[in-house]
């Protein structure tokens, strides 16, 4: 039992789990880093188990040592048969041999399928697959596997080239589809289809084709960059996200104006050029020029050069913006946040009202939440009823991009101030039908963000037209800027405020831990209640 042991583990909400690592040339074949099965809050029950899961553990690593002997031992006669492949037939070949060996793990032990994924190695995975990962980190994580298929004779391409963090790319994306199937098999889900970019690939032995040949010079159209570049850092080949939405625009625009299809061609001072047309003929706000435009060509350009697709191009091009005029801060005082408050609580739909139930209750509900949590008001105005949830006594709202979309693409949880809760908002969600709480309900995930995006405007213009919002003052954002000040006021500590409301943090050390509900709770609970 003692060389057990140590591989119990408690967590910071003393419940208990089973951790074995993964030898770093079994990684490949296993698909995790670490081993990880929860048991359970009681530490005898949690020894108990302990023998019996570290075992089923041993059995599925002597496996793949066995898988791994077996590719060793037919390396050199594949190596001589095999003819260079596509970098999408290696990632296909990568994806069906893993699927083939999860199919091989799951039949020889039952545990198997409760034996959790290693977040980090997902997080890994996503940061190869965006081109963001050193050289360093895609040889640790994918290494091995890279190793194999060079020795296999699909690819030549150097360490480090961009032929290599291309393919290092694509089977890190391979890697991802499997680890989601496994999850949908932990399930007892029905497995997905195989994703349409894997299809028809496992035999393609042609070298792959350039985007746009002209003379054997490679050329690549500046849209095309652009939806690469997106569906590199969003993981997803739709692009709904504010953000890609955003910039689209722009790179036509700046397509149209500069009639250059060859992103390689462009320079510095067709973009000067465009920025001065958008200002001075268009007519556009330097500061949307500068928020907007400039950074989708830019960001586009620039990953693209460190991608390998063009030559790095200086990009100096800039706009300024004017100064304005500024004489009180953009949040709501606590005198003002409390009218608007009041103008809410005190909002009744009329009984012949055309209005939906739905935007009645975000005009209720949606400004205190936002004054309480400091969340941005289209991450409130997308809150499903399955996102008020109960952990331990405390009530707090789920805030993620299931659900639409969020600014940081990440998820947080958010504990509800006494007030609310005393206002009847959990009885409120409690009578409300299941899905959105502030939108009709959809099915469609476009539909749903722009829903959001309708709604957050509607009340932002309602607390307007009530001649609420001071001049200065963004009528939905300003509660987010009030938040941090009221936070600083009652001494809620800088760490806690980025915790609660989303924001990155501000130094490295304050990434280690986690600021959980019940610290979150405690800090929120400083606030006094709006005096009515």
């Amino acid at each position: 039992m003692p060389s057990k042991i140590r591989h119990l583990h408690q967590d910071a909400r003393g419940r208990y789990h089973a951790r074995m690592g993964v030898p770093k040339n079994l990684r490949s074949q296993i698909g995790k880093r670490e081993l990880i099965k929860a048991l359970g809050g009681d530490r005898k029950v949690a020894l108990r188990a302990l023998p019996g899961v570290i075992a089923g553990f041993q059995a599925i690593l002597e496996s793949a040592r066995k898988e791994v002997k077996l590719q060793s031992a037919d390396e050199n006669a594949t190596m001589l048969s095999k003819r260079p492949l596509t970098i999408e037939a290696i990632a296909a070949k990568h994806y069906s041999q893993k699927m083939a060996l999860d199919d091989e793990l799951r039949g020889l032990r039952a545990g198997y399928a409760k034996v959790g994924i290693d977040d980090g190695y997902i997080s890994d995975l996503k940061s190869i697959y965006a081109g963001s990962s050193s050289n360093e980190l895609i040889k640790d994580v994918l290494g091995d596997e890279l190793q194999q298929y060079r020795l296999r004779g699909y690819y030549s391409a150097s360490i480090g080239s961009a032929e290599w963090r291309r393919l290092a790319s694509r089977i890190a994306l391979a890697e991802l589809e499997v680890i989601k199937r496994m999850f949908e098999r932990d399930d007892g889900a029905f497995v997905s289809d195989t994703p349409d970019w894997l299809k028809e690939k496992h035999d393609h032995t042609e070298a792959p084709k350039s985007p746009i040949q002209d003379a054997g010079h490679v050329r690549y159209g500046l849209l095309d960059l652009f939806k690469m570049c997106r569906r590199a850092k969003t993981g997803s080949e739709q692009l709904l996200d504010r953000t890609s939405k955003a910039y689209a625009k722009p790179i036509n625009d700046f397509i149209s104006f500069a009639g250059i299809d060859d992103a390689s061609k462009i320079t510095n001072l067709h973009i000067s050029k465009w920025v001065d047309h958008l200002q001075f003929e268009v007519g556009l706000d330097p500061k949307t020029i500068k928020a907007r435009y400039l950074p989708a060509v830019k960001h586009t350009l620039r990953w693209a050069a460190n991608q390998g697709h063009i030559d790095p191009v200086v990009l100096t091009a800039s706009v300024t913006v004017p100064k304005k005029k500024v004489d009180r801060d953009k949040g709501y005082t606590e005198a003002e946040a409390a009218a608007v408050l009041v103008h809410a609580m005190n909002y009744k739909r009329q009984q012949n009202s055309r209005e939906s139930q739905q935007l009645s209750a975000a005009k209720r509900w949606a400004p205190w939440l936002a004054y309480y949590t400091g969340a941005r008001i289209g991450e409130i105005a997308q809150l499903r009823k399955q996102d008020i949830r109960t952990e331990n006594e405390i009530n707090y709202i789920h805030i993620t991009p299931e659900a639409g979309t969020t600014k940081s693409g990440l998820w947080r949880d958010v504990p509800l101030h006494f007030q609310i809760i005393d206002h009847g908002f959990l009885e409120f969600v409690e009578k409300a039908p299941d899905g959105p709480l502030f939108y009709p309900n959809t099915t469609a995930n476009e539909d749903a963000i722009k829903a959001t995006e309708k709604i957050a405007q509607r009340i932002g213009k309602w607390i307007k037209d009530a001649g609420l919002t001071p001049s200065g003052v963004a009528p939905n954002h300003g509660f987010r800027h009030t938040f941090k000040t009221l936070a600083r006021r009652y001494n809620i500590p800088i760490e806690y405020m980025h915790a609660i409301q989303g924001h990155a943090t501000t130094s490295s050390g304050q990434e280690y831990g986690v600021v959980d509900l019940k610290t979150m709770s405690r800090e929120i609970s400083k606030l006094p209640p709006v005096k009515i």
